[in-house]
């Protein structure tokens, strides 16, 4: 099973990126249960900040459209949603620890712990070195 980074969640949403299709393509095949697939619950918080936000997309959603669209991540059935666990937290200050990680990227090295506390070592993503580096095999669906 492979985590779905928020940056490609987001390009599913963002009309005006050419990584649309791609992105599109791969959520729609884990939703379809094609290929098991999982986001962490921290990857459907910074999709609804990054899909509200003018800053970052184009034709950001209303917040109510926004929620509608995480919300229907949340109820899918098909796409495994990744918690926190009592050890994550552990897993994220050992990591921090070996990485000597600070400022934004302590937000991966808590992603990276949460994943690989659920075993899923493999994650679809664009920032395939700030993933890297926190024990995940990145895949970038973007490069051919």
């Amino acid at each position: 099973m492979r985590l779905i980074d928020s940056n490609v969640l987001v390009y599913v949403h963002d009309r005006t990126s050419p990584k649309q299709a791609v992105a599109r393509g791969i959520v729609a095949g884990v939703l379809r249960g094609a290929e098991p697939g999982c986001v962490a619950v921290q990857n459907l918080s910074e999709l609804y900040a990054v899909i509200t936000n003018a800053r970052r997309v184009a034709h950001p959603l209303a917040p109510a459209d926004a929620a509608r669209v995480v919300r229907l991540y949340w109820q899918s059935s098909r796409l495994t949603k990744l918690m926190p666990t009592v050890g994550t937290f552990g897993r994220f200050l050992d990591l921090l620890a070996s990485t000597r990680a600070s400022g934004a990227d302590t937000f991966d090295a808590f992603l990276a712990a949460t994943a690989l506390e659920h075993g899923v070592t493999e994650v679809y993503t664009e920032n395939t070195t700030h993933l890297e580096r926190f024990g995940l095999r990145a895949i970038n669906p973007f490069v051919s």
